[in-house]
């Protein structure tokens, strides 16, 4: 483990793709150079800046190099949205529904096919924050999400979902007797491979 101080400004939420750690500070997406397995330190991504001040998690596609970032709007729901660098050098920015869920801390699968997030909905879901998924389309598109069900979710809240090879990781205070705590706990995608 490493302290990043070395980063200007307010960091929002810290995202690994692939191996690479992305963070967003000082409206700029910074992207970590390593080197044997030590960190460097951070070099802006000119493909993103000042998109809002208020974006608090962002994340690069694996398949299509593409940025999702999370902001929240003026009632604090956090909304996502899509970002795309067109051949022009111009940028397409596109608020993505998702079914009007309030989708926080997306990740991606290896191949980008799937999409897992944490989202509250009351109504569709266990209680508290539920993980969910959507699969991308040969047209590109993101099917409505599905809820990843009661094995993983509880009446209690999982968040921050992270992929590592075919594991699934992500914390909760609903596997556990003691609510008032998050632990961080992980399983195998057998039936989301992509």
């Amino acid at each position: 483990h490493q302290k990043m101080a070395l980063l200007p400004g307010e960091v929002s939420g810290v995202s690994i793709v692939d191996g690479d750690i992305y963070c967003y500070a000082s409206q700029v997406l910074l992207t970590a150079q390593r080197s044997g397995g030590h960190l460097l330190g951070f070099w802006a991504d000119t493909t993103i800046t000042r998109v809002a001040p208020e974006v608090n998690y962002v994340v690069r596609h694996p398949g299509t190099g593409d940025l999702y970032f999370t902001q929240l709007d003026r009632r604090g729901n956090s909304r996502l949205y899509f970002y795309h660098v067109r051949e022009d050098g111009k940028a397409k920015v596109k608020h993505l529904k998702m079914n009007n869920l309030a989708v926080e801390h997306p990740t991606f699968t290896n191949s980008g096919r799937i999409m897992i997030f944490s989202a509250a909905d009351k109504r569709r879901g266990f209680g508290g924050y539920d993980l969910w998924y959507a699969v991308l389309d040969e047209d590109g598109k993101w099917s409505r999400p599905v809820n990843l069900g009661g094995r993983i979710n509880t009446s209690y809240d999982e968040m921050t979902p992270s992929i590592y090879r075919d594991c699934l990781l992500f914390s909760s205070n609903g596997h556990d007797e003691d609510h008032a705590y998050l632990n961080i706990y992980s399983t195998r995608l057998l039936s989301l491979r992509d």
